[in-house]
């Protein structure tokens, strides 16, 4: 046994000194040849300019100006509304002093969702207590007329729903 070993170990020597060196290329080559591998690997198309029709706007002056000038969100009579190209937000808010400070940890409020139409989807939702600690106890009741309406023309559901919804925050 000690003699297969010895031998082997002399195989290897022998044959480690009989080897041709590797030739190493110099550091610039191997780093340029990484980097050309990484940039066919890591390719991607750039994304397109114009995703849609009202990315075109801004190459029209008269019209470009005109867009610039229309409000996207504003206030109205304690109503607040904010226009997007795919839906419009109005939120009315009704709090006293008290209502407006105090924390709200918790929220029931009453949700309605559905169609107008056959294009639109509306969300109504209609806050009616709060709570400025989680638990049972200390439910406060919040001003009647608050309210937050979105109509979306993504949002499209085929049957009403109607339902209470419950809200923490942590």
């Amino acid at each position: 046994m000690k003699k297969l070993s010895l031998i082997l170990i002399l195989a290897t020597m022998v044959s480690f000194c009989w080897a041709k060196p590797v030739k190493k290329l110099p550091l610039k080559v191997r780093e340029r040849r990484v980097a050309i591998a990484e940039k066919m690997i890591l390719k991607k198309e750039p994304p397109p300019k114009y995703n849609e029709p009202a990315d075109l706007i801004d190459l029209i002056p008269v019209i470009r100006d005109i867009n610039a000038l229309i409000p996207r969100s504003f206030s109205l009579a304690h109503h607040y509304f904010e226009v997007t190209g795919q839906k419009m937000v109005i939120q009315h808010n009704n709090l006293d002093f008290k209502t407006r400070v105090a924390p709200k940890k918790a929220i029931i409020a009453l949700y309605y969702t559905g169609d107008i139409g056959t294009s639109l989807g509306a969300e109504v939702e209609m806050p009616i207590f709060y709570n400025s600690e989680i638990g049972l106890a200390n439910w406060s009741r919040y001003p009647m007329g608050n309210y937050r309406m979105t109509v979306d023309q993504t949002h499209l559901n085929q049957r009403d729903i109607f339902y209470i919804k419950a809200q923490t925050k942590f």
